[in-house]
């Protein structure tokens, strides 16, 4: 994959702050507020509840069909489509692979990855849905890895998924990994989690032996965050953890964030008519940060994880 780097190094965005922590069941959960003017544009799960957004398989493209899908905005917004976003239906369920903007009125092919390895022929609907859970936390983090830096990502997406399954405990482990039991457990804890008036991302810290384990998003607008706070909390919180939450303040985070800010954006050159996307790679942390009509809409930040031992 190619990237590009400006002459002048572009940093981390300086665009919003942390609110007071809440911590539960072995999380530390940051709302963020952000700092300046709002974009408008909609989610991927708010456009297709709208029908605004059209998803189809695309058989014509170079490559293994299941790798690109055909997506359409009937609307007169922008659609941001996360990295993070699970599509369900079609021939199989699929995981989109690169941060995308969505002009209204246009047609484009997405990347995607397949997360449902035993399937390829349609169900009772040839439409697509978006799942209520974002992608799990640890496979996002090592599918963002393995794109910046060129490297498969099907097969590892397939080994991850059929890791998860097992661990939940399923006996075909070459299924979807939108299909699982309702954990009432983590349903009863994120009903104590409502969203945060005007809040416009989430940053959630685990405990995961000595160091922490970060995942952050922000949004350019708090209706969007409005509509995945659950999702996003899904993808991280699992049963009640018998760790104590971290003990982690906003001074902390700031300092973060301050490390981030250190190191160059390097800008993606494959796709632009996806959106303009640049990718954060820090020693310790990884992710995206995209922008629209030269504002920022989209920032994730995960803690870069050790290779999986499984694959």
């Amino acid at each position: 994959m190619a990237f590009g780097l400006l002459k002048k190094p572009k940093r981390f965005p300086k665009i919003f702050r942390f609110g007071e922590p809440l911590k539960t069941y072995g999380y530390t959960i940051f709302p963020i507020f952000s700092l300046g003017v709002q974009s408008s544009f909609l989610t991927t799960p708010e456009a297709m509840r709208m029908g605004l957004l059209e998803i189809s398989e695309k058989h014509d493209t170079p490559g293994p069909w299941f790798r690109n899908l055909l997506v359409r905005n009937k609307g007169e917004q922008p659609v941001l489509m996360r990295e993070a976003d699970i599509l369900i239906g079609g021939k199989q369920d699929r995981v989109v692979d690169r941060v995308s903007i969505i002009q209204p009125g246009s047609s484009v092919v997405i990347p995607v990855s397949c997360v449902e390895q035993n399937r390829s022929h349609y169900r009772e609907n040839m439409a697509f849905s978006c799942s209520q859970t974002s992608l799990i936390h640890d496979l996002r983090s090592d599918r963002t890895a393995r794109i910046q830096t060129g490297r498969e990502v099907q097969s590892q997406t397939w080994n991850m998924v059929s890791h998860e399954r097992r661990n939940r405990g399923e006996d075909d482990v070459t299924g979807s990994i939108v299909e699982h039991r309702t954990d009432t457990q983590v349903e009863w804890i994120l009903d104590g989690l409502n969203y945060p008036e005007n809040a416009t991302g989430i940053a959630i810290v685990e405990n995961r032996g000595e160091k922490l384990h970060l995942l952050l998003e922000w949004f350019g607008n708090a209706q969007a965050c409005k509509e995945l706070w659950k999702s996003i909390l899904r993808s991280c919180v699992r049963s009640p953890s018998v760790l104590s939450c971290p003990a982690v303040d906003i001074q902390q985070m700031t300092q973060i964030i301050q490390q981030v800010q250190n190191q160059s954006l390097k800008r993606e050159s494959n796709h632009p008519e996806l959106g303009e996307m640049w990718h954060i790679n820090d020693p310790d942390y990884i992710g995206t940060a995209t922008k629209h009509d030269g504002k920022w809409v989209h920032l994730s930040l995960m803690s870069r994880l050790p290779e999986p031992e499984y694959l």
